[in-house]
């Protein structure tokens, strides 16, 4: 019998949990969550995490997983995340993987790209070095030694800018030159559903889950974090907003806006990378019931 995954992708508050649920429970099966910050125990309202009922009734799969203090990225999921959908194709299911960190859903389906390995020596004499800059002139060091990939960057995500000047920087190459090798072959086929929605009604619910998570206590949850808000696991939207917040930066009212705001642009971000998925299959996120449907045939 053929092995199959089922990847349900999507911009943020597009309603990727609410499909994954009732999927699983169709299909009497786990999800496997692909979000590089739900995987955090100590993130949970500023990650949207799933309701302790919805944890309750579907086993899920990196949901705090682990601390903020350890890291944990792209390669650890791969590796993990292989043995559990064996695990599950050996119990005869169907593994739900859910999430819009897109690195993630490519590291499961078909393996990460090879970089060089840095010793830490170095690695962190280059670190203090981009430490030093801002962000404009981290863009200028990469569009003058990778300009390939400065034209495709996120070049508000600095962290990826960093990793990718961490290559160059210690290689003396492109970190473009790394990119796109050829992929590992699964020994299972993969069902991709991208989730889609009018980009005014995907806004709207944005902004009203943005005004859920600070009545759940979102500040309270940063201010208990920010004693530790130089780690990477908190430099995302949300929590980033609010330690600026608490530093004087901004009011109150600013604050909450730019989360929204900046909750937009990553929504936006991610439905550009979803759009290399040329041969997955799109729905409105509106039926969840022709999802369901669609899956269930192509299963049958």
């Amino acid at each position: 019998m053929k092995k199959y995954v089922i990847v349900i992708s999507g911009p943020t508050g597009i309603g990727k949990t609410s499909m994954s649920l009732s999927l699983a429970e169709q299909l009497s099966t786990e999800i496997i969550s692909a979000d590089s910050r739900q995987v955090y125990k100590e993130l949970t309202i500023g990650t949207a995490k799933p309701t302790s009922q919805e944890l309750a009734s579907i086993k899920h799969h990196f949901i705090d997983h682990c601390s903020i203090q350890q890291h944990f990225a792209a390669n650890h999921f791969e590796k993990e995340g292989l043995e559990i959908v064996d695990q599950l194709h050996k119990q005869q299911k169907t593994p739900i993987i859910v999430g819009g960190t897109g690195l993630y859903i490519d590291a499961l389906l078909v393996g990460l790209d090879e970089f060089p390995a840095i010793e830490n020596t170095a690695l962190d004499k280059i670190n203090k070095q981009l430490s030093e800059a801002n962000l404009d002139e981290l863009l200028a060091i990469l569009k003058d030694k990778d300009p390939k990939y400065y034209q495709q960057v996120d070049r508000q995500n600095r962290r990826r800018i960093e990793r990718a000047l961490q290559v160059i920087l210690h290689v003396d190459k492109p970190y473009s030159s790394y990119l796109n090798k050829k992929k590992t072959t699964r020994n299972f086929e993969t069902i991709h559903l991208i989730l889609e929605m009018d980009r005014t009604q995907l806004y709207d619910r944005i902004n009203l889950r943005v005004d859920q998570m600070i009545e759940n206590g979102l500040e309270e949850e940063v201010f208990s974090l920010k004693n530790n808000k130089h780690l990477k696991a908190l430099d995302t939207v949300g929590y980033r907003e609010f330690f600026q917040y608490f530093d004087g930066d901004f009011s109150y009212e600013h604050c909450i806006e730019k989360i929204k705001t900046n909750t937009r642009r990553y929504a936006k971000r991610q439905m550009t990378w979803l759009r290399r998925y040329e041969h997955a299959h799109r729905f409105n996120a509106n039926n969840q019931s022709r999802m369901i449907e669609y899956i269930q045939s192509e299963l049958a």
